[in-house]
């Protein structure tokens, strides 16, 4: 068993209570339409999680139950999040930008917190992916359940969108060669 510490537990409180909160403010725009994306993406994102969490994929150092509510809040506010920002044009950025900072959160509680510790045959480019489609598969239903009215689209032809795409993207690159490191340690 994980040994559990103090900032386990305020890590767990920290993330569910801005994600509760991004929830909130979202969900405003559009109970109806936003909650319809809400309900299938906690159901998703709790069967995605059971699902390798059983089969031994990866595991986290507070028990599954406790854990659970925050992952399924979390992953659910990064889609609402997703939709409701996601800029008209140059989208690819937006993308790589919004999954790259949040993949670099759980990296950092991955390797410095020790507040999840893949397992088997998972490992970092798998868990990567699974954020890449699951953030495009909610992008469509975005795009069929929430019309622009109930979005507001960050303008992506402003020069702090494409500051902050070249800061993640170096940012991405350093973090690629942090995990080779780590790969090659072992």
């Amino acid at each position: 068993m994980l040994e559990q510490t103090g900032i386990h537990w305020v890590i767990l409180i920290i993330v569910f209570i801005f994600t509760a909160i991004g929830l909130l403010v979202i969900l405003r725009k559009n109970y109806v339409r936003y909650g319809i994306i809400t309900g299938i993406s906690i159901v998703l994102s709790i069967v995605l999680c059971m699902f390798f969490y059983k089969n031994g994929f990866y595991r986290f150092v507070l028990p599954l139950p406790v854990i659970l509510p925050t992952v399924a809040m979390s992953f659910t506010c990064l889609a609402l999040f997703s939709i409701y920002y996601k800029p008209k044009r140059h989208t690819f950025v937006f993308y790589f930008t919004i999954i790259n900072l949040v993949f670099a959160i759980e990296m950092v509680l991955r390797h410095f917190f020790h507040f999840i510790v893949f397992r088997g045959p998972w490992d970092t480019w798998d868990s990567y992916s699974l954020y890449w489609v699951y953030i495009r598969f909610f992008a469509f239903l975005g795009d069929w359940f929430v019309p622009s009215k109930y979005r507001n689209p960050i303008p992506s032809d402003t020069r702090a969108y494409w500051i902050s795409f070249i800061i993640v993207f170096i940012g991405t690159i350093m973090g690629f060669i942090f995990t080779l490191n780590q790969w090659h340690e072992r």
